[in-house]
Order: C-alpha cells, then sequence, then structure tokens
C-alpha cells in the first residue's frame, strides 16, 4: 500500500515481473542507439515520443510499450530484438457484470465534459467560482473571454462548471437562476448556427435571417429585448477560435464578432444589454482576435485566464469522480499519475494539455480495471498519460483492413485544419459531404464509426470531428500524417477552400486559380495521387484552372513565336552592326551612313512585326526609319503602313469592349464595356463625347434607335437602359429579364426593341410605351444575338444553345429553327436586302443562310478561335467576321473568300460595326476601339474577282485592270 517509490506496490523501479524485461530493454536501447551514433533528441524526433520519456525508459523509471518498441526497433533496425523483450499486453479485463455501478465511467476520455456530467466534474470549482464573480462584473460592458492552452479544460469550465453553476442561480446577480443559457460552436457559418442555437433555447422563432443579420448586427439586441423581458440569456460560444479557422468569409466573422458584442454591451440610451456572453478560445489566437477593434477591449477588461490545475485539484479530479462512481483506486495509482504528469508539489501545476491525456488514460485504465477497482497494472498496460491515447487509435486503427486503413487516415486529415507554420487544429466536416469525396462509402462509414466508439471522434448531428486536438500531438501515426504531408494537405485545404468559393460564385473564371498557386496544386495531384483525394467539385476546379491555364499558354507560346522571329532579325542586325563597326576605323564616313543604313532596317523589320496587333506603333517606326535612312526596307516598310486599312484607336474603357455601334448618320460611335459604361465618341476627331455610367455590372450590348435619338443598352445586371443621344441622360430602365441580357436590337420603324438574355428568352419592348410587349420562348440556353430584318417583320436569335430562330415580328411567333452549328451561335446578322442572314459561332464558322428557304448557302472556315460578331457591309457584298484569334475578316458573299483581313488587337475581338462610306468599328478584349478605312488603301472589286492584269493612264489619273471575270474595270485613282 506504499506510495509511487514503494518497489512492492507496483512502483516503477521495479516494474513488478516486467522489472528485467523493462531493465534489459533501457539497457538494449541505450547500447542500439550508442553504435547508431543516435542522440536521444534524434530518436525522440524521429519516433514522435518525448526525449524525458525515452530518458526513463533508458533509466528503468518507465515501462516500454509495444508501440514504443516497435518504433524503435524499425528505425535502430534492430531486427525484432527490442519487441522480444517487451511483453504481449495482456487482454483487457472486463469488469464484474453483477456491479451494475461498473457499467458507469465518470472520465469522459478526449471528449470535454457536458452540463449533464456535471456530477463527476471536480477540481475546477475555485475556477467556476472566480468565473461567476468576474461574469456577474463584466454584464453590460460586452463578452468575456476564458482564455488557456489547448488541453487546459476550458470546454469542460464552461459545459460542466458554469452551466450548471447559472442553472443553480449562483451568478451573483438577482433574478438570474431562471436565465435561459445557450451554448454554441462558431462553425464555418457562424452567424447562422448562433441563430440556430439561440432560436432551440427560446422555443420561438426569431423574425431575422443570417443575411440580414449580417448587414444589421444589432438587429438581434433589438429582437431578443421583447422576447426575453426582464431575463437574459446567457451566451456562451466554445472553441471561438473555429471563427478563424473554419470561416472562410471575411465579411461573416467581422459580423459575428459585433453581433455578439451588441447583445452584451448595454445600448446607446442606457438599456440593459439582452445577453451574457462568454468566449472559449485557446490562448494562441489571442493575437488574431486583435485584429477586430471591437474585441480589443475584451482583452483589457473583460479577460479571465484559466490557469492548470494544482496537484491538489489534479487529485480532486481523479480521485472524488471514482468515489461518486463507487470505484476504488489502488494505492499508489494517483501518485504515479501526478508523477507522470510531472507535478512537483501541492502548488505547481500541469503542463499545457496534459488534462485530455489524463482524463483518457483515466478512461482506458477503467476498461482495464479488476472488479471495482482501477489499478496500477491496468495503467501501466494501457501505456500511462503519454501512451494511452497512441494504445488506443492504434489498436483501433489495427483491427481495421488495409483498406480500411487507407481509408481511416483520408478521413482523420481531412478533420484536420492545418495553419500557418507548425499550427494546426482539429476541423468540424459535414458527415455526408465528407463520406461522399471516398470511394467505398459503406467501408468508409464503418471505419467513422470504429472511431467513434473508441470516443476518439465525435458525431454531433451531422457533423464529424476529432474529439480533442490532443490525439494530433499524442498520436504518432497521425502526427506522422500530418508532418510527412503538411504541404500535401495544405495544398489541399487551399484547393478546397477556393473550389468552394468558385461553386458559391456560379463558377467565376477570375476564381481559378493560376501561376504558382495552380504549378503547386498541379504538381500535389500528379505527383502524389493527390486526384484520388479530391472531391467532385476540387476536380472539376483543379480541371478548369489547368485548361484556362492551357488557354493562356497557347497565347503565350504564339507571343513568343512572333518574339523569337523578332529577336533572330534583331540578331542578324546586330552582327551586321558589329561588322559595320570593325570597318569604322578605316571608313569612318561609311560607316556612319552604314550604321544609319543598319538603323533604318532594324526600324523597317521591327515596325513590320508590330503591323499585325500594334499598326499604329507600327506606322511611327516605319516613317522614323525612312526619316534615318531611305533604305529598301524602309521604304517598304512605309508602304506597306499606308496600304494598311487602319484609321485610328479609340481608348478611355477600363475593362473590355463588348460592344460598338454606330449612330444612324455616322457621325456618333457608341461603345459597351465591361468595366460597366457605355461611351459615346465622335467619329470624326475620335474624342470622347460622353460617357454614359448607372449599369451595375458589365454591358454586353448596344444599338441605336433608327432615328438617333436614343441608345439601348444591354448589361448582365438584368436590364436594358435607354439613354437620350443629345443629353446623355437615362431615359428609362426596361427589367424583366432574370438573368444577364446579352443583345439588344431596334426594329428598323426604332418602336420596337428586342433584347435576348441568359434566362432563354427574346423579349419585345414597346419603345414609346417603355412596356414589355411579349416574350419570345423556345431556346433552351441563354440567348446571345438579336438582329431585325431590314423590313422589321422578322427577328432572328442565336443561342447558346446552338440554334438559330426565326421569328415573326407581328404574330409573335416562331418561323422555324435553323440548326448546323456544333456550338454557341455567337452572333446573327441580316444582310442589307434581307434575303441571307449570317451567323457566327463558337465553332469557329461563319453561316450563311437562306431566308425564304431556311436553308445553309455556305459555311466559312478559316478562323482558328470562336466567332464573336458578324456583319454584313452596307452593299451586301462582304460579310465581316470578328474573332478570339485576334482579327477581323472580310468574306465576298458571291465566291465565299477572304478578301482581306484586318489584325490591331492584342487579343480577342468581340464585336464589329459598319458605319458610313467604307467605315468598320471593332471592339476588342483589349479594351480599345479600332477604326479601319476599306477604301483608303486598297481598289477592291465587288464581286470578288482575280485580276490578271493592270495599267496606270499617261497622266497616272486612271487605272485600268483585266480580271477573271472577264471585266476591264477603270479606277479614279
Amino acid at each position: 500500500m506504499g506510495g509511487p517509490d514503494d518497489t512492492s506496490a507496483h512502483g516503477p523501479a521495479g516494474f513488478g515481473p516486467a522489472g528485467f524485461e523493462a531493465a534489459g530493454f533501457g539497457a538494449e536501447l541505450r547500447r542500439l542507439r550508442g553504435e547508431r551514433g543516435l542522440s536521444l533528441t534524434a530518436l525522440a524526433q524521429r519516433i514522435h515520443y518525448s526525449k524525458g520519456y525515452l530518458s526513463k525508459i533508458e533509466n528503468g523509471g518507465k515501462p516500454p510499450t509495444p508501440d514504443l518498441a516497435r518504433r524503435c526497433d524499425e528505425e535502430l533496425l534492430a531486427g525484432g530484438a527490442l519487441a522480444r523483450l517487451v511483453p504481449e499486453v495482456p487482454p483487457a479485463r472486463t469488469p464484474e457484470p453483477d456491479d451494475p455501478r461498473n457499467a458507469v465511467c465518470p472520465y469522459p476520455g478526449l471528449a470535454a465534459f457536458r452540463p449533464q456530467d456535471a456530477r463527476w466534474f471536480f477540481g475546477r470549482e475555485r475556477a467556476t467560482a472566480q468565473l461567476l464573480e468576474q461574469l456577474a462584473g463584466r454584464i453590460g460592458g460586452g463578452p468575456l473571454a476564458v482564455i488557456a492552452p489547448s488541453g487546459a479544460g476550458k470546454s469542460s469550465l464552461l459545459r460542466a462548471g458554469l452551466v450548471p453553476a447559472l442553472e443553480r442561480g449562483a451568478l451573483p446577480v438577482a433574478g438570474s437562476r431562471g436565465w435561459p443559457v445557450v451554448v454554441c460552436t462558431p462553425t464555418p457559418n457562424p452567424v447562422k448556427e448562433l441563430l440556430r442555437c439561440v432560436t432551440e433555447a427560446l422555443g420561438t422563432g426569431l423574425d431575422v435571417t443570417p443575411e440580414e443579420l449580417s448587414e444589421q448586427p444589432g438587429r438581434l439586441a433589438e429582437i431578443l429585448r421583447p422576447v426575453l423581458g426582464a431575463a437574459r440569456l446567457v451566451l456562451l460560444v466554445d472553441q471561438f477560435e473555429e471563427t478563424f479557422t473554419l470561416c472562410a468569409d471575411e465579411a461573416e466573422r467581422h459580423a459575428f464578432v459585433s453581433v455578439l458584442c451588441s447583445v452584451s454591451r448595454a445600448a446607446t440610451g442606457g438599456g440593459e444589454p439582452p445577453a451574457v456572453v462568454v468566449l472559449g478560445m485557446r490562448a494562441d489566437f489571442c493575437g488574431r482576435c486583435l485584429e477586430h477593434e471591437e474585441l480589443a477591449a475584451v482583452f483589457t477588461h473583460g479577460l479571465f485566464a484559466l490557469g492548470p490545475m494544482t496537484a491538489a485539484e489534479l487529485r480532486e479530479a481523479v480521485v472524488r469522480p471514482a468515489e461518486r462512481a463507487g470505484l476504488a483506486l489502488e494505492p499508489g495509482l494517483v501518485e504515479l499519475l501526478l508523477r507522470d504528469l510531472e507535478v512537483r508539489g501541492a502548488s505547481r501545476g500541469t503542463a499545457a494539455g496534459a488534462l485530455p491525456l489524463l482524463s483518457h488514460a483515466l478512461l482506458v485504465t477503467w476498461q482495464q480495471r479488476s472488479g471495482r477497482t482501477l489499478t496500477v497494472t491496468g495503467y501501466e498496460t494501457t501505456g500511462g498519460i503519454h501512451g494511452a491515447i497512441a494504445r488506443s487509435a492504434e489498436e483501433v486503427f489495427g483491427r481495421l483492413r488495409p483498406a480500411e486503413q487507407d481509408l481511416a487516415r483520408r478521413i482523420l486529415v481531412r478533420l484536420v485544419h492545418v495553419g500557418d507554420g507548425d499550427v494546426e487544429s482539429r476541423r468540424r466536416a459535414d458527415r455526408d459531404p465528407l463520406l461522399a469525396q471516398l470511394p467505398d462509402r459503406r467501408a468508409a462509414e464503418a471505419t467513422l464509426d470504429a472511431f467513434v466508439r473508441a470516443r476518439l471522434l465525435t458525431v454531433d448531428r451531422d457533423a464529424v470531428e476529432i474529439t480533442h486536438e490532443a490525439l494530433l500531438r499524442a498520436w504518432p501515426r497521425l502526427r506522422g500524417w500530418i508532418d510527412n504531408d503538411r504541404a500535401g494537405l495544405l495544398t489541399h485545404q487551399q484547393l478546397a477552400q477556393a473550389a468552394g468559393e468558385w461553386v458559391r460564385e456560379r463558377r467565376d473564371p477570375g476564381l481559378l486559380h493560376r501561376g504558382n498557386r495552380l504549378a503547386v496544386a498541379r504538381e500535389w495531384a500528379e505527383q502524389t495521387d493527390g486526384r484520388a483525394e479530391l472531391g467532385p467539385h476540387e476536380v472539376e476546379f483543379l480541371d478548369a484552372s489547368l485548361a484556362e491555364e492551357r488557354g493562356r499558354r497557347t497565347a503565350a507560346r504564339r507571343q513568343a513565336t512572333v518574339q523569337r522571329r523578332l529577336l533572330v532579325t534583331l540578331a542578324a542586325l546586330l552582327v551586321v552592326a558589329v561588322l559595320a563597326g570593325s570597318l569604322a576605323f578605316q571608313q569612318r564616313s561609311r560607316a556612319f551612313d552604314e550604321r544609319l543604313v543598319a538603323q533604318s532596317q532594324e526600324m523597317a523589320v521591327r515596325s513590320g512585326a508590330l503591323a499585325t496587333g500594334q499598326p499604329e506603333a507600327s506606322i511611327l517606326l516605319a516613317a522614323a526609319a525612312y526619316r534615318t535612312a531611305p533604305t529598301t526596307e524602309a521604304r517598304g516598310a512605309l508602304l506597306s503602313t499606308q496600304s494598311q486599312y487602319f484609321a485610328g484607336r479609340l481608348r478611355g474603357h477600363t475593362g473590355p469592349v463588348n460592344a460598338v455601334a454606330f449612330s444612324p448618320d455616322g457621325r456618333l460611335l457608341a461603345s459597351a464595356s465591361s468595366d460597366g459604361t457605355v461611351r459615346l465618341w465622335s467619329v470624326a476627331d475620335h474624342r470622347t463625347v460622353a460617357a454614359l455610367t448607372g449599369n451595375g455590372a458589365p454591358v454586353r450590348s448596344v444599338a441605336f434607335s433608327p432615328d438617333g435619338r436614343l441608345l439601348a443598352s444591354a448589361s448582365t445586371d438584368g436590364t436594358v437602359r435607354l439613354w437620350g443621344v443629345a443629353d446623355h441622360r437615362a431615359a428609362g430602365t426596361l427589367t424583366g429579364h432574370s438573368g444577364g441580357v446579352r443583345a439588344v436590337a431596334f426594329a428598323p420603324d426604332g418602336a420596337t426593341l428586342a433584347s435576348g438574355g441568359a434566362d432563354g428568352t427574346v423579349r419585345l419592348w414597346d419603345v414609346a410605351g417603355r412596356r414589355l410587349l411579349t416574350t419570345l420562348t423556345g431556346h433552351t440556353d441563354q440567348v446571345l444575338s438579336v438582329a431585325f430584318a431590314p423590313d422589321g417583320k422578322t427577328l432572328a436569335s442565336g443561342s447558346a444553345d446552338r440554334t438559330i430562330r426565326l421569328w415573326d415580328v407581328a404574330g409573335r411567333q416562331p418561323l422555324t429553327t435553323l440548326t448546323g452549328h456544333s456550338d454557341e451561335v455567337l452572333s446573327v446578322a441580316f444582310a442589307p436586302d434581307g434575303r441571307t442572314l449570317a451567323s457566327g459561332s463558337a465553332d469557329r464558322t461563319v453561316r450563311l443562310w437562306d431566308v425564304a428557304g431556311q436553308r445553309p448557302l455556305a459555311t466559312l472556315t478559316g478562323h482558328n478561335d470562336d466567332i464573336n460578331a458578324v456583319a454584313f457591309s452596307r452593299d451586301g457584298s462582304a460579310v465581316i467576321s470578328t474573332s478570339g484569334d485576334g482579327t477581323a475578316k472580310l468574306w465576298d458573299t458571291a465566291t465565299h473568300r477572304v478578301t482581306a483581313t484586318l489584325a490591331g488587337h492584342t487579343d480577342y475581338v468581340l464585336s464589329i460595326a459598319v458605319g458610313p462610306g467604307n467605315l468598320l468599328a471593332t471592339a476588342g478584349f483589349d479594351q480599345s476601339v479600332v477604326l479601319w478605312d476599306l477604301g483608303r488603301s486598297a481598289l477592291t472589286t465587288r464581286p470578288f474577282a482575280e485580276l490578271w492584269q493592270s495599267a496606270f493612264s499617261p497622266d497616272g489619273q486612271l487605272l485600268a485592270s483585266a480580271g477573271a471575270d472577264r471585266t476591264v474595270k477603270l479606277w479614279d485613282v
């Protein structure tokens, strides 16, 4: 019946019958470690046991466990020599069935004490009393924060100490005995969870939604005051650190903090607060709280620091629950527990994180009890304070089949939140989505249940979480999974968060991974079989990111090809310049001239390279080259620039320009952009006349009324806005589409406006009355383009459902459906005579259709990207198409051949507009509008025909041409 130093009472000096094996194990471990040249510190780091624990084993102060022996065997290459020195652990003893009290375990293990466990909760009476006193003084001043390291007993103090005390009326405030108490944790959606818990506690609905409460944090206090009357609500927010680890929405996090502060502080007019708020939080998250101004005051006036338990309190926590449960503790067990906790003296406290280890060790010792007695042998069999959790987890893991063990790893690492540095914490996950991501749901459920039965995992409603963070540190196998793949876990965690936000934002391409983040995610998925770890949304998100990256790389390769060619040319010119320099000593004058020639040639080459995409820069560089030296190359470059159709570039938008339109008189040009503005430009001097603002989202389409008085703009905010062209003011807003509006067009008489939207409908509007006339339905996907026939009787619409529909405007009914495109139809346009319809599609083709016969006439191919827009020239002899390949092409309608290619944008060309005379305007993703004059530099026959010969008149005023169409034409040059 001696203490822990009495060798006759299972003390550590002898270990009973196992003493010789333990002494031999320590000596053999020391010998093998010396032979391998491995220090005790290094060995401890490799096998994930503490250095102090190993030192006690080597010196005979502690018995070795089978798990430790196996790990040392593997690390020291001992071939099983160490494992053979450790006796097999006897099977667990079962309690005597005839004593019903033996079925009650007063120790919760890794789980925190709950309010219903208050009868077993001892050792924190002094802390509970202090907390009640401080809470009473804090009422009306805001939240009270209970701060302590992980494993110090915060949750147990709040749930099994504070809650029962409040229910007993121990709070020194009059009338507090009947106050309702709510206990909650933040979860990933803290505002929503707070409302749910408060509603359940009060038993009545609250007239506020989580979204409304996020916008108006003070609303909850206003609702609670009449509901509670003279009472107050006691709100205990346990594990407050989840606000920072699980909630990814910064706005919701701030709203949650604001709600807690508003309900616990006195009103501005002096009214009493409707609630008392207590926050339980890990001490290592204090810095995150200081990021919120409202919580800074809590750390000044409302902080309760929970200290470690003293030896006397620990003895109470061990002995008194056993006494109440009718259990006996073998003499020496309590002293052995305190010694393993490294508690020395009556006033010295436990180390941080030790309480869960103690509670779990007591739980498994209870499972190994002999009758009604918890024994030293049973305690040592479990692995003691430092080995009990690992042993329990290993036993559960070892009973699983290999496939289930892999499922266990995948489940457990998903329940760990990996932070920056070496910080990790448990995270709550929804049970069904967690199991749905695993290949064998039935086996996964069995694996999950095995850990739940061992109290290592906790299932609460539909959520799963690790019972206590002590498991993250005490189980070497889990610790190894985390440490060995910390970067992978962090990558997966970031990928999952990004995928979730991407899905919430309706798969916004702007949220996709790119650059280094995508490279890290792809490398992790490919090299570590990470794809098997991903859920459906995560796989979809990664594939979408990779697809977008491939598109960017393709564009980069095109640009690199041009740059390489330029570099080769510059390198050749550099050689010429070096050779010219070597002759400079003998022929200085000649060398100077040659240098100018080389410079002129170099600029001429660069001018040619810039002709595609930057024609204005090409023109300036060619002129500079010719001024430098009138070389053949410079003259050729200058003549080449003069043969271009480029007539000017309009800049001013800060986003992609999605659409352009000329006014009927040709004096104005309207441009619509993703920056939410519509700009009016003077065609004559290229200056901005007005910037029309008011759209709350990107503007996708614009159109002038036939009389030029109104301008219509379509926006992704679901509206069509009308503007006065003369006064630049809003003239009306047409609403009705349930999604973004992608296209607008005025009827030739100006009385009707057509709009096509993402809701798959075409709507006709009365322009004068600003009202909806009818809704044309039939498309199965969003409508991307609309166009009226010149007679106004027919309307064409192109859709993402790959079809073109013709509608009878007067009868407001469908005429026919044209099919043939293999991808989205992005644009439609009628010829001036109304007999032909042109369509452009994401299948990279332009199709011409016979409107009367409702049949295809021709398919025009030549672009290598989506056809974003089509239009007919004013005389109908040409079709103009713009594409994502950065060009616009002119097609002869008779021969279906390309007659010209316009390259003036550095990115996608999104729209085309035909102006007066030979003027065109194109809009691009490069945030600019380019003007083209088709009559400035070329004489083109209509219809297109091959020219065989040409000759000038003697005075140079006329040009005669003979063509393959057997005609001779005279041109006034």
